[in-house]
């Protein structure tokens, strides 16, 4: 693998040993296209985590019995973990005691870990899969757990976690468009070709899945049909970008489990700001390039590197603004603001207050 770990294009993380950018397209350096299809399927791939949030928020929930992650799977988290991570640590202990919450903030911090040490990434799949089997119907984590196998090549696990999801969710047309991709990738041209149909006919102008559609016929010598579904990408293309579905909003918590009840005295500037970092630490696109959450001056301050904001489509930037703009109007008071930085330039990429407008 060369030493080129993000998209020059987009920012997109590289998947291992990927040729191509899963987010855009582009050839990673030295790469070649060659006659092997298996890498059109990375090409090809949409996973919407290039463009627009699709991690659930997650919140304080009040203490279940015997749910989410077992002591088992914390302790060998922790005993893999690095001495020096305090925050690793605590959140290790934390998830002991069974509280979905705590387990989703333990595979959420695994999963920004992995970004740079991809080690932590089957430590996040453990204690999801432990999450899934408490709550089997708990739909944001199947579907971050199928994000999750697919970063880690894992493409036939990755393939029944997004069946799972889209048994309980199946109008997503960006999840079935990312089913198609491993079932493509697994061989499954057919069921392929059925899943990228059925997410074209809930929202036609998906430009992934048509295009993805033009590799699977590809692979079937169709040529034709190939032709036809490569031009119709082309023209989605021209005429509203490489554009997603809208996201699908998805329960925050599983089982119906209640969040807990406000604390009865204020929070302290900082504290007041918890529940937003919470969410940004959690979320598979923000997390894994986010070094830093600070609050100064009664301000929140997000710092991330190589972040696509200027990247995104207008759709996909309206859908982002929204989601965090909902979560700015949970912040106890109307002063609440949050700048969103570079970390490396510290130029201000973004900023929101409750009244912000998407």
């Amino acid at each position: 693998m060369s030493g080129e770990r993000f998209c020059s294009q987009c920012g997109q993380k590289r998947v291992e040993n990927g040729k191509f950018c899963i987010g855009c397209g582009t050839a990673f350096g030295g790469s070649q296209t060659g006659g092997n299809t298996r890498l059109w399927v990375f090409v090809a791939a949409v996973f919407s985590t290039g463009l627009l949030i699709y991690l659930g928020i997650l919140l304080t929930v009040k203490k279940v019995p015997s749910t989410s992650v077992s002591t088992a799977t914390a302790a060998a988290a922790h005993d893999h973990s690095h001495d020096d991570d305090m925050e690793l640590h605590a959140l290790e202990k934390k998830a002991i005691s069974g509280t979905t919450i705590d387990a989703m903030q333990l595979a959420g911090y695994l999963i920004q870990k992995g970004a740079q040490d991809r080690h932590f990434l089957p430590r996040a799949a453990e204690v999801l899969e432990s999450v899934v089997q408490k709550h089997p119907g708990y739909a944001l984590a199947h579907r971050t757990l199928g994000n999750l196998y697919y970063d880690l090549n894992l493409t036939e696990k990755a393939e029944i976690a997004y069946q799972r999801y889209l048994e309980l969710y199946p109008q997503d047309p960006n999840y079935l468009t990312d089913y198609g991709t491993v079932l493509l990738a697994n061989g499954k041209t057919n069921q392929a070709i059925d899943a990228y149909k059925k997410a074209i006919s809930l929202f036609p102008d998906h430009y992934h899945a048509a295009f993805n559609l033009s590799i699977a016929y590809q692979r079937l010598n169709d040529q034709t049909q190939s032709q036809a579904y490569r031009q119709r990408a082309e023209g989605i293309e021209a005429r509203v970008g490489k554009t997603l579905a809208p996201e699908v909003t998805l329960p925050e918590l599983p089982d119906g489990e209640a969040t807990a009840a406000p604390e009865a005295t204020a929070p302290d500037a900082a504290h007041r700001y918890t529940r937003l970092e919470t969410f940004f630490r959690n979320h598979e696109i923000v997390g894994p390039k986010m070094t830093g959450f600070e609050v100064a001056n009664d301000v929140a301050v997000l710092l991330v590197r190589q972040f696509p904001m200027t990247q995104m489509p207008p759709f996909a930037r309206k859908a982002f603004d929204t989601k965090i703009i909902a979560e700015m109007k949970q912040i106890e008071g109307s002063d609440a603001a949050l700048e969103i930085r570079d970390a490396d330039s510290q130029a201000v990429l973004a900023t929101y207050s409750p009244d912000s407008q998407p």
